[in-house]
This record gives C-alpha cells, structure tokens and sequence, in this order.
C-alpha cells in the first residue's frame, strides 16, 4: 500500500489488488472455477487478483445483467437506461422480469407520468416511450416476466399504475421497438394463492393485438404462460390473439385459476389452428366447468406428432370440480398412449360425471430404473383410498399410460 495525507494530515492508504497463486492457472480453468461460483462466491474470487479479475469479467457480466429486474419506476428506469446505453453491459441481458409487490412500500411505476385513453388503457407519452428506448437497446433480452407478487391491485378509478398496465406498457414496447420474444409469461398467481387475480380488462389495449406490427413480432413466440384468474369471458379477446399470432410456440401453459370464464377458452382453443406444440399444461380448471370430452380430445390430437409434455390439474378443493362430458377420459388416455413423442405425463384429480376418476392399479405399477420413473398420490374418500394423481416421465411412459386407461374406475 501507498501512504498518502488527507488535508487533516491523517495518513490513508491506496489499495493495491493482492497477488494470488491462483492467478498463475491457465485463463480457461479459471473461468471453469468461476462458472461453478455462485454469485457472492464469483465477486470474492474475482478480488484475488488483477488476472483473475480481468480473466472472469465476461463471466460475472453474463451472471449479474444475464436476468433484470424492475418495478418500472423512475429511479428503476434510470438505472436500466444505464445498462441499456452501455455497449459492454446491454448485449449481455437476455430475460427481463417486471414485478408487482402488493405491500406498503410497493413503488411500481413511481415517478413516472401515466397518461390513459378513455378506455383505460395507457396512452404514449414521453414515460413510456423511455421505457420503449430501453428495451431496444436491451438487443438480445428477448424473455420477459411479468410478475403479481400478492393480492390484486385492480383501482376501480383508474388512478393508479397497477399490474395489469405492465403487462399493456411491456407488449406497446414489444411492438413499437419491433423486438423479436421467444418467451411471454403472464404470473399473476404466486404458489399457494388463487382467486381475485383478474387482469383488468380496462387496462388491456386489445386493438393494437391485431395489427400487423404485433402478429410479425409475435410469430417468433415459442414460449407463452398465461396465470391469472378468467372469470370474465370477454378476456378471450385478448388470449385469442396471443395464442392465435404465436405461430412458432412450443410450450403453452394456461392457469384458469377456477375461473367461470374456462370451460369457453378451452373451447376456443380447441378451434384454433396452433402450431404444433411440445409441452401443453391446463392448470386450475375451472369448477362446475362441463367441458366437452371430444373437444378436448380435438384440442390434444392436435398435437399428436409433436406433444412430448403434458400437464392436466384441477381444483381440489370444491365439491363442484371440472367434469368431462362423453366420451370421457379413458379413450383421450388410450388416444395419448399412441402419441409417438410424449415422454411425461401428469394427471390431477380428473372428473368424469360426478364421480372422482382414480387408478387403482397405480399402487401395483412396479418401480423402474433411472430411465423412467413413476409417483402417484392417494386419498382417503369414504371406506377407500383412490389414487387421484398419477406422473409419470421417460421412455416408458406411454405404457404406463395405457395401463391407467384400462384400469381406470369411476366410484360412485
């Protein structure tokens, strides 16, 4: 260190960076030790000395501004201009995440000025279109989070920036900067809450999910998670497009969160002409919903050739649960046993009529080797046990699938 004076006349030192024997390691075992760091580990190694620092610092770029996140409010926006006008730090972001925390000191959107159409929706204005700067120069971030984390925040006044409008601020970026996304996760409902997570219709500029500016940017879409409550039927008009534009998805995964509004969006989706997807999960049916067995059976078949994961869950925890009209769920699980590529499969609490289906041959299906694995889960109903939920996950999937189809019962 190098003794130096402040105008006190106290000494203070210079800091030198320390010499390490670890910097005498090849650059590519460095960066091998670094990448196996987490993040805290990955800062303290990096102090060890000039080499290493200089070696790692792609590393720690990739592992610090790889993933952002925001509340979209001012102090949050000039932070993310920084990055965003920065040629080292801005290539390096590739999933941005935009969050909501329903608590006392939630600032989302603070700072900024909010101007609204009639409808209720945001309008362009000077705030927004710095966002839309932002995310055009964020070039490879092309995954993007949007993030409820607690109880809804619909205003009734339209005063307030809610997260409902992140979602309508995200896809106007989306749009105007003409970005290119391969993942669009709605999350409005965290694990262990439900209902009361409606997206505020109001606040939803649907008109601008037909133009042609959107349906080109969303043709790039492979992933799209859509986890809010749809109890409003007229939300259709905004899933329709989002679905119906996203011509190159691979994994579509919808929450309904017992919505009344499920059963018609499951219809629909059954008419759509999708892509061919490779995972499809139906989250939360929705109670007292009669779906027709032979348009969810359209809606599957669909995606015979290419669907390798699938998920089905109900609610549990109303008497009035999801039921499947004729032809019921045994000939759909002999239909998916025939799908050439499936690989996992989950069944949760499935409905046939009034009765709760259960796989009593479940509990007999004998374990496997690492390849392929099987769990099930039971349930005490009146004098039995009923094995309501059932996943299973590699190359002998589809077997065991068949064998749940011929050995599913119906108790009354």
């Amino acid at each position: 260190m190098r003794a130096g004076f402040h105008q006190n006349n106290q000494p203070t030192y210079e800091r030198k960076m320390p010499y390490s024997s670890f910097g005498n390691l090849p650059v590519e075992l460095l960066q091998a030790i670094a990448s196996c760091l987490p993040a805290r580990d990955l800062c303290i190694f990096r102090l060890a000395c000039k080499r290493i620092y200089e070696s790692t610092l792609y590393l720690y770029r990739c592992k610090f501004f790889g993933e952002l996140q925001t509340d979209l409010s001012l102090r949050s926006l000039k932070r993310m201009e920084t990055i965003a006008s920065d040629p080292e730090l801005a290539p390096h972001v590739h999933f941005l995440t935009v969050k909501f925390i329903a608590d006392f000191e939630n600032t989302l959107g603070e700072g900024l000025v909010w101007n609204r159409h009639t409808s209720g929706y945001l309008k362009s204005n000077a705030d927004v279109q710095r966002w839309g700067e932002v995310l055009r120069g964020l070039v490879n971030c092309a995954s993007f989070h949007l993030i409820r984390d607690g109880w809804s925040d619909k205003d009734s006044c339209l005063d307030h920036f809610t997260s409902t409008d992140i979602v309508t601020l995200v896809l106007t970026s989306i749009i105007n900067q003409n970005m290119t996304v391969r993942e669009f996760l709605v999350d409005f409902i965290q694990p262990g809450t439900g209902g009361a997570n409606e997206l505020d219709l109001r606040r939803l500029n649907v008109p601008d999910l037909r133009g042609p500016e959107f349906i080109a940017t969303w043709a790039n879409l492979e992933v799209l998670l859509l986890n809010f409550t749809m109890s409003n039927i007229e939300i259709l008009e905004w899933i329709d497009p989002m679905v119906r534009h996203a011509t190159s998805l691979q994994e579509l995964t919808i929450q309904f969160d017992s919505g009344s509004a499920g059963g018609e969006i499951l219809r629909h989706l059954s008419s759509l002409e999708t892509p061919r997807l490779q995972k499809l999960s139906l989250q939360g049916i929705p109670r007292s919903a009669k779906v027709d067995g032979a348009l969810l059976s359209k809606l599957l078949h669909k995606h015979r050739d290419s669907l390798r994961v699938l998920s089905i869950k109900v609610f549990t925890l109303e008497i009035r649960l999801f039921t499947l009209d004729s032809p019921g769920w045994k000939p759909i699980l002999g239909m998916l046993s025939e799908f050439p590529r499936l690989e996992s499969a989950s069944f949760h609490a499935l409905r046939e009529g009034q009765s709760l289906i259960q796989f009593p041959v479940a509990s007999e299906i004998p374990e496997f080797d690492g390849a392929t694995q099987f769990t099930f889960r039971s349930r005490r109903q009146k004098d039995r046990t009923v094995n309501h939920i059932v996943h299973c996950w590699g190359p002998k999937t589809k077997a065991i699938i068949q064998r749940l189809a011929e050995s599913m019962e119906l108790p009354h």
